[in-house]
């Protein structure tokens, strides 16, 4: 009885739109590396995206949110490329926007499929104060964003798996 509880607890509709997402995620991976146009190299980003024309930048946009959710994507190389295509402000209005859309979309990952894992292997559910956890966990957030030695998408996975507030992880990893 209790693993059929378990198991119904990973298979409910926001679980299956986040595992549609990661699917997505890890097909798009798939699909470059198995292509010609390499747009995750910074020649074949560069190539790639001055053929798109006006559509570059939300390709870029787009890579950088990948670069996110799945890790090995290297995205200081493409944001290299990136500066010297577009000018280092417009560059850089792209990738916060591309880091961003792809910390949430970790964010959520975790928070659906990383939380109903840990609940269908522990039977618990972690949660922070309303009080006063979130508001340290907001701060630790903010503060591994500035430091470099900290993943990027580990901390959004965690501050979802940690049932963090959206508002709250969303103000923290923005203002970083």
């Amino acid at each position: 009885m209790k693993r059929r509880k378990r198991i119904k607890i990973l298979f409910n509709r926001q679980n299956a739109f986040a595992m549609a997402l990661l699917l997505l995620c890890l097909s798009i991976c798939y699909w470059q590396l198995n292509s010609e146009v390499k747009l995750l190299t910074p020649e074949g980003f560069k190539q790639g995206v001055k053929n798109l024309g006006v559509l570059g930048p939300l390709v870029y946009i787009s890579i950088l949110t990948l670069s996110v959710v799945v890790s090995p994507i290297p995205s200081a190389p493409l944001a290299v490329v990136a500066g010297a295509m577009w000018g280092s402000i417009l560059a850089g209005i792209y990738s916060v926007i591309g880091g961003f859309l792809g910390s949430l979309i970790a964010y959520f990952l975790g928070r659906t499929l990383g939380r109903s894992a840990i609940k269908a292997l522990t039977g618990k559910i972690i949660y922070f104060s309303k009080q006063r956890g979130e508001t340290y966990l907001s701060w630790l957030i903010f503060i591994t964003r500035l430091l470099p030695i900290f993943s990027f998408d580990l901390i959004s996975y965690a501050a979802g798996i940690a049932g963090l507030s959206l508002p709250k992880y969303a103000i923290a990893t923005f203002w970083a």
